[in-house]
């Protein structure tokens, strides 16, 4: 595994947790939009013998749908960026369409880049709610017997 993949690995892990455990429901929403996205893509990633992925490009579309529906229907900065990246990656897919010359690996690093200022602006929002004292939509663990009032 190189570092840029060790650091989008650890990255994704650290931010869907605290996305997780610390967002609100949207950020939650997020997470799991993301992390179905990953997913996705990684099953359908080897079904692309061609150098276009295809499969990928469909996955990232998807993607792309579900965060524009979201940065519509709620009030965070944060989505206007994902939203932002999303279509950058999408215009990457679109660019190794048209130049077959550009070499795969610089187009998935170049969406891997967009994919990390996406996860990068999730945590921004969650960092956001707990400066402006919005609470988290999970509670705080408590332990057994505790006052919960």
């Amino acid at each position: 595994m190189t570092p840029l993949q060790s650091f989008f690995l650890v990255s994704t892990l650290a931010i869907f947790a605290i996305g997780w455990l610390k967002g609100g429901h949207i950020e939650r929403q997020a997470v799991l939009v993301l992390l179905m996205a990953y997913v996705a893509a990684l099953f359908v990633q080897d079904l692309d013998r061609a150098a276009h992925q295809i499969a990928v490009a469909i996955v990232d579309g998807v993607l792309l749908l579900a965060l524009i529906w979201m940065a519509l229907r709620y009030d965070r900065w944060w989505l206007l960026v994902a939203v932002a990246c999303q279509v950058l990656a999408m215009i990457a897919h679109g660019a190794l369409w048209l130049n077959p010359d550009i070499g795969l690996r610089s187009n998935v690093v170049t969406r891997w880049l967009f994919g990390l200022i996406q996860l990068y602006a999730l945590a921004g929002g969650v960092v956001e709610r707990w400066l402006a004292g919005e609470p988290a939509a999970s509670p705080g663990l408590q332990p057994r017997g505790a006052e919960t009032g």
